[in-house]
């Protein structure tokens, strides 16, 4: 009996609206979402700074509270090449086999970033780093505005992820920014991934 009455309370707890901040200032309208943790390019060997190839294979592994993803892209000459990528585990990294990519990976201290886009310039996958075109500013001390080549922007917050659309795409991302002005050299940080 205790379990039905939990369910039934469970079930009538109402939950709160997502908040949507509406269009303006040529930033687009964005809509928080349940998704909550952090997105990491872990350092790896990099063997190529801009590969382009085909996608063999995207796998997904549970490791705690996110996933580790392994993404095998195949160059021009059959070489398999694999990048770890950490989500949360309600982020899905949704790319289909065989699409053709660029994929843009760059380790730099004890960073890793990487960006991965189609063969038409379409991003798929952010993080720390955007295809050509693309730009990032700390807008705010937390806040990163990231920027399609067509010059319409999102404002990105560390959590939870916003929901949004941009360059024609539906996509989640997070950010995290420190200015200049408070830190010696400042830093962006964002993850922005692409959904269907």
């Amino acid at each position: 009996m205790r379990a039905a009455v939990c369910a039934v309370l469970v079930g009538c707890t109402p939950h709160a609206p997502a908040v949507t901040t509406p269009a303006a200032n040529g930033l687009v309208a964005t809509t928080e979402t349940n998704l909550d943790g952090v997105a990491s390019f872990p350092v790896q060997r990099v063997d190529d700074p801009a590969l382009r190839g085909k996608v063999a294979d995207l796998t997904a592994e549970a490791d705690g509270d996110h996933n580790r993803w392994t993404l095998a892209v195949e160059d021009n000459s059959n070489l398999r090449h694999t990048y770890s990528i950490e989500l949360p585990a309600k982020v899905v990294f949704a790319i289909s086999t065989g699409t053709n990519v660029l994929v843009e990976p760059e380790v730099v201290a004890t960073a890793g970033r990487i960006a991965v886009s189609d063969d038409h310039g379409a991003l798929l996958l952010a993080i720390g780093k955007l295809p050509a075109g693309w730009s990032a500013e700390a807008q705010t001390q937390i806040a990163v505005r990231v920027h399609e080549p067509g010059g319409a922007g999102v404002e990105l917050v560390p959590t939870p992820w916003r929901s949004f659309e941009l360059a024609g795409s539906k996509f989640v991302g997070t950010g995290n920014a420190a200015k200049r002005e408070h830190y010696a050299d400042g830093w962006i940080d964002f993850a922005i991934v692409h959904t269907r």
